[in-house]
């Protein structure tokens, strides 16, 4: 039943549009299983950064203090150059006054400030200038603020281009802070020791690393307060890392900003068991393959519709097609049979039109099993060679008396001979299809001309009706199985809508061409082209044509 096929259908699509949801959703959630992993990475190995920033910053910031700028300092206070009642010395006077073992290379000149007046005093290296005045804005409030009562020392540092950092300790008399003392570093000194003190054992366990080198994965900067560089190791031109971490150095780097990068393309390297691929490229093919062979599936299914649509009305036509002859000839057989003819006349019209019904059903049975061939890939031709004018002679006149039944004239412009290798059977099918579709679709009482010639290497046939015409845009669809124009629908000519189908695919089996063309009266007329050189195709499996 009907019914029951339009619910399989839809069962069907159902059941497609259920498995692309079903694919979509596994989709996402391997894009999204995806997604957490690499965020999973990027918190992984973020950390790591931060762990190196940290490392880092206790290293250096010990071993800076304990071995660059603390043994200057027990230098300094071994000479008392923190009572501000005696003179400052330059470092060259300082450095006759030591041994070899306290090296005052980090220092480029000395200061100190008398905190009861706010004097300062500098040694000569130092050309007095915007650095001098700095230190003496700068040095009252920090001492006040920020040198604890337990600190042994403390580091400024000067936003400037570049920048400087100073390192300072406090001379006391009891609680009270007599001076501030210490001296300029050199920053290719301090960045010499950074880099030692980095560089003695890596920045993160030996067990991630797993063979490379700190300095080979992991980029360090030590930024002062406007992001000048006061040291930088490792490879150049990571900034745009996503796995980096910044912190403060704390009070033994001054307060400079660390920040560790590691190299995107070697941090991988350090998950344990690796970074699988990503698969979400794959995911992403699949997903569209399964949108398309679901899409392909539903235009099927669709496909499928159709053509069980028209097979009905197929099925629904030619028993429409069949019933009205063969009601024809019982009704007439019936007559000539129970002798009810009451003249001579009448009986030999009973038999005309016995005849010519029988014609219709062999035409319309022809028809059928041509096209049935077609579907089947049944199309072998039997060519000869054949007087085309002869043939459609032939086929008008056993087309008139049907032609006469519409009060339609056949017209024959047929005068000279026209030989070309054709199968005999197959061109009278093409000019009955042809004739009976201009006699169909044509108004009574109208003449259809039936025109052939010879050209350079084609024989070309015309057959030209009275009817209303083909519209330019529909004359490539009336040659398709089941065609029927938007005119014609509801219409009361009826057909099986496989006559022209019939005609491009014979004529196509030919190697010929089948078109169609408007007159100058507002008709149709068919045109076909037959080659005339024998290159037919007549094998098993040829080219239908279009249709």
């Amino acid at each position: 039943m009907p019914w029951r096929r339009v619910t399989r259908h839809a069962l069907a699509v159902g059941l497609l549009l259920s498995t692309l949801v079903l694919a979509s959703f596994l989709a996402f959630q391997a894009m999204a299983a995806a997604r957490d992993h690499e965020a999973t990475t990027a918190a992984v190995l973020t950390d790591y950064a931060q762990a190196a920033a940290a490392e880092y910053a206790r290293r250096v910031g010990q071993e800076f203090e304990f071995y660059g700028y603390y043994p200057i300092f027990r230098v300094l206070d071994r000479m008392n150059i923190g009572d501000p009642n005696q003179p400052l010395p330059t470092l060259a006077a300082l450095q006759e006054q030591v041994s070899a073992d306290d090296d005052l290379g980090l220092a480029r000149y000395l200061f100190r400030m008398d905190m009861r007046d706010g004097s300062l005093v500098a040694g000569d290296e130092l050309a007095f200038g915007s650095d001098l005045r700095w230190l003496r804005d700068t040095l009252p409030a920090h001492v006040g603020h920020e040198f604890a009562a337990d600190q042994r020392s403390a580091l400024l540092i000067q936003d400037s281009d570049p920048a400087r950092m100073f390192i300072y300790t406090v001379g006391r008399e009891g609680d009270s802070v007599q001076s501030a003392y210490g001296f300029e570093v050199d920053l290719d000194v301090a960045s010499e020791q950074f880099t030692a003190s980095a560089g003695r054992a890596s920045l993160l366990p030996a067990s991630l690393l797993r063979g490379m080198t700190s300095d080979s994965i992991i980029e360090v900067r030590l930024e002062g307060p406007g992001g000048e560089i006061l040291h930088h190791m490792g490879p150049v031109g990571h900034e745009l890392s996503p796995f980096a971490a910044r912190m403060p150095g704390g009070p033994q780097l001054g307060n400079a900003v660390v920040l560790v990068t590691l190299v995107p393309a070697l941090a991988r390297g350090l998950i344990v068991g690796g970074v699988p691929g990503t698969r979400t490229p794959l995911v992403i093919g699949l997903l569209l393959a399964t949108a398309f062979m679901t899409v392909g599936a539903l235009l099927q299914l669709h496909r499928e519709h159709q053509f069980q649509r028209q097979r009905a009305d197929f099925v629904a036509n030619v028993s429409h097609e069949l019933r009205t002859p063969l009601a024809q000839i019982r009704m007439f057989a019936e007559t000539l049979k129970l002798g009810r003819v009451r003249s001579e006349a009448d009986r030999q019209r009973s038999l005309e039109i016995i005849d010519q019904e029988a014609r219709r059903l062999t035409h319309l049975v022809d028809n059928v099993l041509q096209f049935s061939k077609s579907e089947q890939d049944i199309r072998r031709l039997s060519l000869e060679d054949t007087d085309l004018s002869v043939v459609i002679k032939e086929v008008c006149e056993l087309f008139a008396p049907i032609a006469a039944a519409k009060d339609v004239k056949v017209d024959q412009s047929v005068t000279a001979p026209v030989h070309a290798r054709v199968d005999r059977v197959a061109i009278r099918q093409v000019v009955l299809n042809l004739l009976d579709n201009a006699v169909k679709y044509g108004p009574a009482g109208q003449t259809v001309t039936v025109r052939l010639s010879h050209l350079e290497t084609v024989a070309r046939l015309e057959i030209e009706d009275e009817g209303p015409g083909i519209a330019e845009g529909d004359r490539h669809r009336v040659w398709g199985r089941f065609e029927r124009l938007e005119r014609e629908r509801g219409a009361v000519v009826t057909g099986t809508g496989i006559g022209l189908s019939v005609v491009r695919q014979l004529v196509g089996l030919h190697g010929g061409t089948a078109t169609v063309e408007a007159t100058a009266g507002g008709g149709a007329t068919f045109i076909i082209e037959l080659p005339l050189n024998g290159t037919q195709h007549d094998r098993v499996g040829a080219d239908r044509g279009a249709g």
